[in-house]
């Protein structure tokens, strides 16, 4: 099995508070929480979901 790495950015909101999280080698992928481990777990999710989503 093939693995592959897909790095996050976590950028503080300054607007809504928490993190925006995006991943700059998935075409629009963005997501947002209030807490940095929220973030992570999220940011994981939601980068499973789109490939799950998309390559099927």
């Amino acid at each position: 099995m093939t693995d592959f790495i897909y790095p996050a950015i976590l950028t503080p909101d300054k607007y809504d508070d928490g993190f925006v999280v995006t991943f700059p080698d998935i075409l629009e992928s963005i997501t947002q929480c209030t807490t940095l481990k929220d973030s992570l777990g999220e940011g994981g999710s939601f980068r499973s979901g789109y490939f799950v989503d998309n390559y099927r």
